[in-house]
């Protein structure tokens, strides 16, 4: 199974969808069974696009991207070329807004870089999670700075499909990453110090 949590969303979010209480959304969205399957085919294919951690999509991902730029050598022409064009920007859109809070303002990515960090904490802790993510967060940041958010903000810059906000995003990223490599370490235990702090309060 691919994407399992990805899939489960879209299935609870087409449930939800196509019951009568929205049917005037769906006349606004699609007019016959055609457009719905088109629809939906385009929705999967955006959720699954958050999924970075399969390496089998991200290597199919990046070779679309490429077909997709190449002026020559590339087995797609014509409308198929566009179309091709049109998902993998898509794609990465999608992308860039599921991992938004990397590509701003390093406050901003260490806010809800901690925010993440306690729900897998919290999860660790309950017994859901078998590693401890506290150990080597500092360490796993960092490789989801360099193989993860710092090619995603080189393609919205390659692309232009953001403008200038593109280049934005790649200098946030690059500027993340160096913060993170210094401060990184002392910030996580920070993390750590705090949650407990949390759990104290709210056990007295």
């Amino acid at each position: 199974n691919k994407s399992v949590s990805q899939q489960n969303a879209t299935d609870l979010a087409f449930s939800a969808l196509m019951s009568s209480d929205y049917a005037e959304l769906q006349c606004a969205i699609f007019t016959n069974p055609s457009d719905v399957a088109r629809f939906r085919k385009i929705v999967v294919n955006c959720m699954i696009a958050t999924d970075l951690y399969d390496r089998e999509l991200v290597v199919d991902r990046n070779k679309r991207w490429l077909y997709a730029f190449l002026e020559q050598g590339s087995p797609y022409s014509g409308v198929d070329k566009q179309n091709l064009l049109a998902t993998v920007v898509m794609e990465a859109v999608v992308q860039a807004s599921h991992y938004a809070h990397a590509l701003q303002y390093f406050l901003s990515y260490k806010l809800w870089n901690e925010r993440y960090f306690r729900e897998m904490y919290n999860a660790f802790k309950h017994a859901r999670m078998e590693e401890d993510p506290s150990t080597d967060w500092h360490a796993k940041e960092l490789l989801f700075l360099d193989e993860i958010i710092i090619p995603l903000a080189r393609k919205l810059k390659e692309s232009k499909v953001l403008g200038t906000a593109g280049d934005d995003a790649l200098t946030y990223a690059l500027t993340n990453r160096k913060e993170w490599a210094a401060k990184g370490n002392g910030i996580a235990e920070e993390f750590v110090e705090r949650f407990k702090d949390t759990r104290r309060n709210r056990s007295d």
